[in-house]
């Protein structure tokens, strides 16, 4: 994998881009520091100039506004997102999870900051080469700015703010990784394999042995053929027809009482998700671990799609979705749920779902 090819292609939400965005809470919990709305009326932001807290807070108004060209502006030269850094034929964009930001709390977290103190910022290790942040820190000013994004899902992250021609600009940004409690375990797989016929006329869905007891519904949303079993693991599977032109099949589980869609796929004409691909970090040093790669088909939408776990509850989006080849999304290291939509004209739907395991 090439890093900075990678990078480039998750755009610029502060760690939402550059680690997958870690959900947190919105609870109000004091911070000390200052807190910046996106929203304040002139549609420019806070200037960013005065400070290491309002260049990050600007690069986060500015991102919620759109304005590629105004975040471009906050990065250090040597940022590895910097367009001038990019591999041919790459483009930078902004990640549309930005327009949900309504606001930013920053602090400083440390000042007269060193290499060694640069190192703690997650993925500085992959995306600099040894020496390289000497070199850049050496004869500047330097701090670590810590932020927490508001509305949407909180995102937690590092920014490491260094000077540039006697202005402040962002060197590079990294999720906080000391993100408290492990996020609860799945309920047990229901799903083990989906098979669709060569020529699309129906699919078989194969249940896990791990199944709990309950109904589990099997169902093709164009031909409108439905089975349901009481007891997946013993049944082993359940077949419905299809429409060989394009359908979506879509299975539902009870389980604790309480009913959810436990996969969907779209077939056909109507397939934009080819496949789902767990990647394993490169290195201990990956900024991600494991990861999992939602490899898009070849289709026409301006819109935007999104990935998201519903575990470890990292996401990752891309604009115009037509032009996707594939979304990188953080998973659970154990198992975690992919969950992929697609936004157009402001309706959102869910197009695909399906477990995966490390």
């Amino acid at each position: 994998m090439n890093r900075r090819r990678f990078v480039t292609a998750l755009g610029a939400t502060g760690a939402a881009a550059l680690a997958g965005c870690t959900q947190g809470d919105e609870s109000g919990e004091e911070t000390t520091g200052t807190e910046t709305s996106t929203d304040d009326g002139t549609g420019t932001g806070p200037e960013s100039d005065d400070s290491p807290e309002s260049v990050v807070e600007a690069f986060v108004t500015r991102a919620a506004e759109g304005d590629r060209e105004g975040v471009i502006a906050l990065l250090h030269p040597a940022h590895p997102m910097h367009p001038d850094n990019a591999e041919s034929g790459q483009e930078f964009e902004l990640d549309a999870a930005a327009e949900g930001v309504e606001g930013v709390r920053t602090e400083i977290q440390t000042r007269d900051a060193t290499v060694e103190d640069a190192r703690s910022i997650t993925g500085t290790g992959i995306f600099f080469e040894e020496g390289e942040l000497a070199g850049l820190l050496d004869g500047r000013d330097a701090v670590i700015v810590g932020a927490r994004t508001v509305g949407g899902g909180a995102t937690a992250f590092q920014s490491l703010v260094v000077t540039a021609d006697g202005e402040w600009r962002i060197l590079w940004q990294g999720a906080e990784t000391d993100s408290g409690s492990d996020p609860p375990a799945l309920h047990p797989r229901v799903v083990d394999e989906v098979t669709v016929a060569d020529d699309g006329s129906s699919a078989e869905v194969q249940f896990a042995e791990s199944a709990a007891n309950g109904p589990v519904t099997v169902a093709s949303a164009t031909a409108g053929d439905e089975a349901t079993v009481e007891s997946p693991a013993e049944a082993g599977s359940l077949s419905v027809e299809l429409d060989p032109a394009g359908d979506e099949v879509i299975v539902t589980a009870t389980v604790d009482g309480e009913t959810r869609p436990v996969y969907r796929e779209r077939t056909g004409a109507r397939r934009i998700v080819e496949a789902v691909r767990v990647q394993p970090p490169e290195n201990d040093d990956s900024p991600w671990g494991m990861t999992a790669r939602v490899v898009v088909a070849d289709f026409e939408s301006d819109g935007s799609l999104r990935a998201e776990s519903t575990r470890s509850g990292a996401e990752n989006a891309i604009e115009p979705a037509g032009a996707a080849n594939y979304v990188v999304v953080g998973i659970h290291e154990e198992s975690d749920e992919v969950v992929v939509t697609l936004t157009e004209d402001g309706e959102t739907e869910e197009i695909h779902r399906e477990r995966v395991a490390a």
